[in-house]
């Protein structure tokens, strides 16, 4: 190693003078102590290594301490400083293993500390410790602070802890300083041969001296260890020892046989009196079966194991009679409703639901949330939130407040008068009827919605069309609906668009303007075809044909002379009282044999106006007769001839329009 010292020849380029005084007077001691009387001592094989060493520390000749010599000698320095840097902290640590040939009971050896400038390092630490076999840790010994004023013999009792199972004896020795000084910054250690003595009477041969062995006339043929005499008693661990840690507590009852050494088991330092130290190798100290890092009953009571039905939590606290909290849920046993549920205590209607996981606390029909959200007391069932349908879901909440299956978002009445009168999914759930709401707006018809079909027009003023098959339009838009009847004109529903009693296909017939009430077709000899379309004047005729069906009627004795009876419909009573029969009037013509001035007021019902075509017809046969009659009493001239093609034309028409009718007239 660089820069070792030896002890007469130091080189250094400071204070060499001072050294070299120091180190003759320590000469001058070794030569004093030079002969140190040596009993009989046990032979060993030993080796040594260097452990830890500061910067500027360095071990010199380890193994002179085991060399079997006195005047050699091991050194070690530790050095703060060497002439371009120091170190705060100095020290330096040399191990010695030495396997003796037979047990010992100690061990000696010498050391001298000095100073090997002038003065003593500062915080000088010079410490002997032995590895614990059984422990598996080092153990101090002996602790020199500062230096000594010369060799000292240093003796230590060897326990069986300090053997190993090959019988080895480990040690080491430390030391360390803080010094920087220059002239205080080396710590010299300087140890000699190291002996192995067994003094005690050993009666068994184990390794342990009488006086100290528990078993000093047991087994033979074994010697004492930490593997074979783990309390070094001297009784063998695997025959003769029946407490093998030396704790008080019986092997076959002691949960830790070769636990901690040095203790007594007692109520203080082994709660459940299982032979674990409870301060540092018991992880149970009442032996519930819970570790006391979960244990909060860890010295609880005794006897008995923590499961399912004796601590329900788990918390290591017995539920009868030490447990206070069964669930730990936070609440104590006697205000816990839900004694083992850890998730409720608390049943505010005895519904045995817990409030946590009871959607209504109350029962009052509203869900929890639905009352906390609507400002109501999930928790008093007297104070409800609004609910307008009744459907226990608060108006706040309900989507659909009148459960009419339109939104309140696209319904015009959402809480107006009618409730639930949609069409029922279930019981709380309704689909929209639009059998109750022609157009769809959420307002029942019969009791809340004063336009069915939504055009605007209320249903008092919307009479002919107010159900039509045209929703949600504008009747008060006159290019929509002309004569404002609440029939949409541009559709099937208005046939009359000005209300003029001339449907709007026969004004477009006729050329008159169907959307001018005081623009209709007119029929100036009443026989059903409008003037524009008619080419011939059927007045007279028609005149004469209303004259023979009188005359015959009273040749066939026909009596019922106010006409209650046998009128034609529109031609009874109301003439009799005077009625102008031949003032202008607009019809809806029906068919063109009724539309006259004489016949407007014709019933339209089939029944009658069968009997209006048969009428005719009859009227048509006795003109056929007149006529025929005529030609023969009257034939004069051009004049007549004319009348009779003019008669002939007449009944051809008459042919064609009953034709059109699907009555075959066969003349």
């Amino acid at each position: 190693m660089a820069n070792r010292h030896n002890l007469f020849f130091i080189n250094r380029q400071q204070g060499l003078l001072k050294r070299f005084a120091t180190l003759a007077s320590l000469f001058l001691l070794f030569s004093l102590y030079a002969t140190v009387p040596v009993s009989a001592s046990i032979n060993y094989s030993a080796i040594d290594t260097d452990i830890q060493f500061s910067t500027h520390s360095y071990s010199n000749a380890n193994s002179n301490a085991y060399d079997g010599s006195n005047s050699s000698y091991a050194f070690i320095n530790v050095r703060g400083c060497d002439s371009q840097s120091c170190t705060s902290n100095s020290f330096a640590e040399v191990e010695y293993e030495l396997t003796p040939l037979s047990n010992p009971t100690k061990i000696e050896f010498e050391w001298n500390i000095q100073p090997v400038d002038s003065f003593t390092p500062s915080g000088s630490t010079t410490t002997l410790s032995f590895y614990n076999h059984v422990a598996l840790n080092w153990v101090s010994t002996t602790v020199e602070s500062g230096t000594i004023p010369g060799w000292e013999l240093v003796e230590v009792t060897l326990s069986s802890q300090y053997i190993g199972s090959s019988g080895e004896v480990i040690l080491r020795i430390k030391g360390e300083h803080t010094d920087t000084g220059e002239s205080s910054d080396e710590l010299g250690i300087w140890l000699r041969e190291f002996h192995f003595y067994s003094e005690a009477l050993d009666g068994d041969g184990d390794g342990i001296g009488d006086e100290i062995d528990d078993c000093p006339s047991g087994m033979t043929d074994w010697t004492s260890n930490a593997q074979t005499d783990y309390d070094s008693d001297g009784c063998q661990d695997s025959g003769e020892d029946t407490d093998d840690d030396d704790d008080g507590v019986s092997d076959t009852s002691d949960n830790c046989t070769k636990g901690e050494l040095e203790w007594a088991s007692n109520a203080q330092t082994d709660y459940d009196s299982d032979g674990c130290q409870d301060s540092g190798e018991d992880t149970d100290d009442d032996d519930d079966g819970v570790s006391d890092t979960s244990d909060n009953c860890t010295k609880g009571e005794l006897e008995w194991a923590s499961n399912a039905q004796t601590d329900y939590d788990s918390d290591g606290c017995q539920d009868i009679g030490e447990d206070l909290d069964d669930d730990n849920d936070g609440v104590g046993d006697l205000m816990d409703v839900f004694q083992f549920n850890a998730l409720e205590w608390a049943d505010n209607d005895g519904d045995m639901i817990g409030d946590n996981a009871d959607p209504d606390d109350d029962n009052d029909g509203y869900s929890d949330t639905d009352e906390e959200e609507s400002g109501a007391d999930p928790l008093d069932n007297s104070i409800l939130p609004a609910d307008f349908d009744s459907d226990f879901l608060s108006d706040f909440m309900d989507l659909d407040d009148d459960n009419d299956g339109l939104n309140d978002g696209e319904d015009e009445c959402p809480m107006k008068l009618a409730t639930n009168w949609g069409v029922k999914e279930n019981t709380i759930q309704y689909t929209h009827d639009i059998s109750q709401d022609l157009d769809s707006d959420g307002c029942r018809d019969m009791d809340e919605d004063e336009d069915d079909d939504n055009d605007q027009r209320g249903d008092g003023d919307d009479v002919v069309c107010t159900r039509g098959g045209e929703m949600n339009w504008n009747s008060q838009d006159l290019s929509l609906d002309n004569d404002q009847d609440g029939c949409r004109d541009d559709s099937d529903e208005d046939t009359d668009d000005d209300n003029d009693g001339s449907e709007d296909q026969e004004e477009e017939n006729c050329n008159t303007d169907p959307i001018d009430a005081t623009d209709f077709p007119s029929d100036s000899d009443g026989d059903g075809l409008c003037d524009f379309i008619d080419p011939v004047d059927d007045s007279d005729l028609l005149n004469n044909t209303t004259n023979s069906s009188e005359e015959n009627t009273t040749s066939n004795g026909d009596s019922n002379s106010s006409g209650d009876a046998g009128d034609i419909p529109g031609q009874g009573s109301d003439e009799a009282s005077g009625d102008d029969v031949n003032e202008k009037k607009p019809a809806r013509c029906i068919t063109k044999i009724t539309c006259n001035s004489g016949l407007e007021n014709f019933s339209e019902d089939p029944a009658v106006k069968f009997s209006m075509v048969v009428f005719a017809f009859l009227g048509i046969l006795a003109i056929m007769a007149s006529g025929i009659l005529s030609i023969r009493n009257f034939i004069r001239g051009k004049k007549q001839s004319l009348e009779i093609e003019n008669i002939e034309e007449e009944l051809d028409q008459g042919d064609e329009y009953f034709t059109e009718l699907g009555i075959d007239v066969k003349r």
